[in-house]
């Protein structure tokens, strides 16, 4: 299909077009192969494009073509005319991730927070008359069955409750709420002053300046096989422009697994070498170490790099050999457990200590850990992918960067449900063997594992299946696993005990028996331990009894098989990524302040409390009071999907200078067309009643 500027179109048939050539219809465009329709606005993101397009018409004409960035729906440059061809699923891009201010997404039933009055349970969107003029409330109940109604030019009063348990709904009666709110502010306040504590006092650190980039950067840029994503490249740079600079480094690295933290970390590592300095390692099992070192010898070995580990695989004389080279400087980067923190270990000029997943130490590793802080650039990485949120209220005080953009688009993982058959299972694991796979079965019931293993022992006489579970000493675990990684069997069956963090990158399917009775959260970082490369990976959810199968499991098991690629468990697994961000960063304890009043409220409290730290004044916004006096609601033939209005209310609500009105009026005439008379209307009634 060919449009360009001018072109009289037909927009049902334009849609059955898309839809014929294999399309399908989304709310918002974001990856290749979907497109969305919105009053005038046709958006579809095309195979043979890098990034969307926006066709805008004015009745059946086309008025504009302007391609647009998928990670915040705003348009980026004018065509004359564009082509979109059928989509081939072979071409690869990047996929993006749904960012929270486009999207509100909040539905019946979902506990929301009201700054004044507490948790409540959202009942959706009501259009009712007050006085003489028609607007658009948010419901919220309480206990009692008592009920407010927020008037959309508020709706930035409530927040979306996200925690990992499910909240007490406050009442309307009493002062509960007002004391809860009181007691968490105060701890935030510490929190603040903690955090803007640690920031001062490292800025007055002083450290090495490293080289700048050589020619050897730039042949192991060339040297990776992937193309970098944007935020990985962003890291690469805030990195070197921290270690070129005269204070000490030390900077935390957050994302998902498989998001490229650990190229981010060799890029870094490569940066001291050439300075003459040694790198450490530091991680907090020894897989994790191994895998490690094989990632770094065989990315860096090429560069003349001398990359060598520690840890109890090695004899003693063997590790007092490795010892005795470190001393000496002979060893380049070291890559170890925390066998690295122990006495004995004699640098002869460390520069640059990597640390993996943290805050899996012990209380005695921490505190060693932070004498090397004192005088060391130190680089962090963390799996918790960081909530945009978190990070924007921290970043002005911790050193982060975020890696929150996937990979190239991989091969989806492809999930099914289906109820408990020893015969499903062996079939399964015999397709895997076949094509020289390894097999994951999730089974988190200690008491009949082995039952399960002599189940298909039965039926799979010749395989070597063998069982983990946290019943086994940690070096047990440890040497199943390591024989795992190492492909020497190829089926396990074993209990959550087994860590996140490890990459089997030849397990390809994963089981999960008694699937209903996990959380989605957990059920995507089960699915997250295969589908790491470019062979087709399978997870399959098994469920012993129907009667078990309710319709909040059918939801959740749905919701998996819906969003199945890389990059979609963002938002699935938001609650749970939430707590670990907040753990990892501000401390475990943070986690129960924050359930008590949700994440997003808890975030706000924060960025109050940050800003009054670093003396920033609290400018209150106004207190908007727009629907008595007009028709107050956003028509539904302008903006269909509930989440994508709710969200466009929630930033009306927010607005706070007529600039920010001005701002909003071009977003939504790039996004959704021409705006309605009434929304014109509203937003300047708001406008007249902002001060600059």
């Amino acid at each position: 299909m060919k449009f360009e500027v001018g072109l009289i179109i037909d927009v049902e048939q334009t849609i059955a077009e898309l839809e014929a050539d294999h399309y399908s219809r989304t709310k918002l465009v974001l990856n290749p192969g979907e497109y969305a329709v919105r009053g005038s606005i046709i958006d579809v993101f095309t195979s043979n494009s890098n990034v969307p397009i926006r066709i805008e018409l004015f009745d059946n004409v086309i008025d504009d073509i302007r391609t647009f960035e998928p990670s915040t729906q705003r348009s980026l440059s004018k065509h004359d005319s564009v082509e979109i061809n059928p989509f081939d699923k072979s071409i690869k891009h990047h996929e993006y991730v749904i960012p929270h201010e486009i999207l509100f997404d909040l539905n019946i039933g979902d506990k929301v927070v009201h700054v004044n009055h507490g948790i409540g349970i959202y009942q959706g969107l009501q259009r009712m008359t007050f006085g003489k003029f028609e607007g658009e409330y948010a419901v919220v109940e309480y206990q009692e069955g008592d009920k407010i109604f927020i008037p959309i030019e508020q709706l930035a009063r409530i927040y979306k409750f996200t925690g990992g348990t499910s909240p007490v709904i406050n009442s309307l009666r009493d002062k509960l709420w007002e004391k809860t709110q009181q007691r968490v502010k105060k701890v935030v306040k510490d929190v603040a002053k903690d955090l803007f504590h640690l920031y001062k006092n490292r800025k007055l650190r002083d450290g090495f300046s490293f080289q700048e980039d050589s020619e050897l950067t730039l042949q192991l840029a060339e040297s990776f096989p992937f193309k970098e994503t944007r935020d990985q490249l962003k890291a690469i740079e805030d990195i070197r422009k921290d270690m070129e600079a005269p204070k000490a480094m030390d900077r935390l690295v957050c994302g998902d697994v498989g998001f490229g933290k650990t190229e981010v970390a060799i890029r870094a590592a490569l940066k001291a070498v050439v300075s003459r300095k040694q790198v450490a390692m530091l991680a907090p099992t020894t897989i994790l170490s191994k895998q490690h070192y094989e990632v770094f010898k065989s990315r860096l070995e090429s560069l003349g790099v001398n990359v060598e580990f520690i840890n109890r695989f090695k004899t003693r004389k063997e590790q007092q050999g490795t010892l005795n080279r470190l001393k000496l400087g002979m060893i380049d980067i070291i890559v170890g457990t925390h066998r690295l923190l122990q006495k004995d270990i004699e640098f002869s000029d460390l520069g640059l200590l990597i640390i993996d997943e943290e805050q899996r130490f012990g209380v005695i590793a921490k505190e060693m850990l932070k004498k090397y802080r004192s005088h060391i650039d130190v680089l962090t990485l963390s799996a918790t992918p960081l909530p945009r949120t978190l990070y924007m209220s921290i970043s002005g005080i911790r050193d982060i960067s975020v890696i929150n953009t996937p990979p190239l688009a991989r091969l989806p993982i492809i999930t099914e449900a289906h109820e408990f058959d020893i015969d499903y299972i062996r079939d399964k694991i015999k397709f895997e063997l076949k094509r020289k796979g390894q097999v994951f079965i999730l089974h988190n019931r200690i008491s009949d594992i082995v039952h399960l293993r002599n189940q298909l022992h039965h039926v799979l006489p010749d395989i070597d299946i063998r069982v983990g579970h946290g019943q086994m000493s940690a070096h047990q675990l440890e040497n199943l696993m390591m024989d795992f990684y190492e492909d020497k069997f190829h089926v396990l069956i074993a209990t959550t005990i087994i860590e996140n963090g490890v990459d089997i990158p030849n397990a390809h399917t994963m089981i999960v028996n008694n699937a209903e009775h996990f959380g989605l959260a957990q059920l995507h970082q089960l699915r997250g331990r295969v589908g790491r490369n470019q062979i087709q990976s399978y997870c399959y959810l098994l469920y012993r009894d129907k009667s078990l199968f309710t319709q909040e499991v059918k939801e959740r098991f749905e919701a998996l098989m819906e969003f199945s690629t890389l990059g979609s468990g963002y938002d699935i697994a938001l609650r749970d990524l939430e707590l670990r961000g907040i753990g990892n960063i501000l401390g475990t304890a943070q986690s129960g302040y924050m359930e008590a009043v949700g994440f997003e409220f808890y975030m706000h409290i924060l960025n109050e409390a940050i800003a009054s730290e670093k003396g920033e004044k609290h400018r209150e916004r106004p207190y908007l009071n727009i629907s008595t006096r007009m028709q107050a609601y956003i028509p539904e033939e302008y903006i269909p999907d509930m989440s994508i209005r709710l969200a466009l209310y929630k930033s009306i609500a927010s607005l706070d200078s007529k600039q920010a009105v001005q701002e909003l009026v071009k977003e939504c005439e790039d996004r959704f067309g021409k705006l309605p008379e009434n929304l014109v209307v509203m937003l300047q009634l708001i406008s007249y009643e902002l001060q600059e």
